[in-house]
């Protein structure tokens, strides 16, 4: 027989109840026990001890069997408790997913390490220090050397991340899925992912030139952005597993979320919390030992070391992110979610404002 809730138990009883097969003190009597709920009695009160319900047959239907459920009611988490050990789980699962291929790791090193490699020689000195105060320059050649290097750096990204959601989407199918085969996929949409990376910077770009210039009404630029991230969150999926172009694409995200989680969305503890968390705990860590080491030379030997592990905690999150990315885009279009994942990982990914 199946397992009975306490709300269903509780449910039955009240039923009998108010047809007055029993009475309201024996209907306490038994909530209180199956409630775990120990209450003295009142010597004053002239009522019986509690009676099991009638058995099957006098005054109930057959087939109510009530006994004493092994479950307990939990109280309800608190939300940003819940959004935690959501985030800590989903990072478990890919993590299982990583494991199948850790080469995967290497594409966002990469991605990186080409990044940096990148600015270092194109960026000057001056060219620092004129947009040191976070503000777009004033000068011409400086703004277009600056827009020049920010397309080919998000190019870049966007290329990597493709081939990161390449292979995720592959192993997700039962392929084989290794880095190699997502470059390949990658370089095989190199068009549209080109297109794409222009369109975001372009837009990306605007939107800051005109929020910084904008003064209180900043915000409503910021909101503006916002709505950009989730509308794009799953372009790069598409992009990579429907072949289509860049704006067939947006329209294709825009209209995965709407149809999934609604046309209001906030996050719900993705999988980049508890990432965050791992990489503030890390950060705090390293300069405490920094701070209180000794010698100098320690202080520089605690810094390379958190660095370094600080760079291969980002690297493995920015791996399972594009994981859980791709394994998103599944189950918008689908509805099905693919193991090791399942239904309660994205049905919460995010909720209806």
């Amino acid at each position: 027989m199946a397992e009975v809730t306490v709300a269903d138990e509780l449910e039955k009883a009240d039923e009998l109840r108010q047809r007055g097969v029993i009475s309201q003190a024996e209907f306490d009597a038994y909530k209180a026990r199956l409630l775990g709920v120990s209450e003295a009695p009142d010597p004053s009160a002239s009522v019986p001890p509690p009676s099991p319900l009638p058995p099957s047959g006098v005054g109930s239907p057959p087939s109510l069997t009530l006994s004493t459920p092994t479950s307990v009611i939990a109280p309800p988490q608190p939300p940003v408790v819940r959004r935690i050990r959501r985030s800590f789980r989903l990072v478990g699962v890919s993590w299982r997913l990583l494991q199948g291929d850790r080469s995967l790791v290497w594409l966002p090193v990469i991605s990186s390490i080409a990044i940096l490699v990148l600015a270092a020689m194109t960026l000057s000195p001056l060219f620092v220090i004129e947009l040191g105060n976070g503000k777009v320059s004033n000068n011409p050649a400086m703004f277009g050397l600056f827009v020049v290097v920010y397309l080919v750096v998000t190019i870049v990204a966007t290329f990597f991340n493709a081939a990161l959601v390449g292979a995720a989407s592959e192993r997700l199918a039962g392929r084989r899925g290794k880095a190699g085969d997502g470059l390949r996929v990658a370089w095989s949409r190199i068009g549209h992912i080109m297109g794409w990376a222009v369109l975001t910077a372009t837009f990306g770009l605007a939107l800051r030139l005109l929020q910084s210039r904008s003064g209180v009404f900043g915000i409503v630029f910021r909101a503006v952005q916002i709505a950009w991230s989730v509308a794009t969150f799953l372009v790069v999926p598409v992009l990579v597993c429907e072949n289509v172009g860049p704006i067939d694409a947006l329209r294709r995200a825009s209209s995965l979320f709407c149809q999934r989680w609604g046309e209001q969305l906030v996050g719900e503890g993705s999988i980049g919390l508890a990432l965050s968390i791992v990489e503030v705990i890390i950060l705090a860590l390293t300069v405490a030992g920094a701070t209180l080491a000794g010698a100098v030379g320690t202080a520089v030997v605690v810094l390379v070391v958190g660095s370094s592990i600080f760079i291969g905690v980002v690297s493995v999150g920015a791996a399972l992110s594009g994981i859980f990315n791709a394994a998103l885009y599944r189950y918008a279009s689908s509805g099905n979610a693919a193991p090791p994942y399942d239904e309660s990982d994205f049905s919460g990914a995010f909720r209806c404002l």
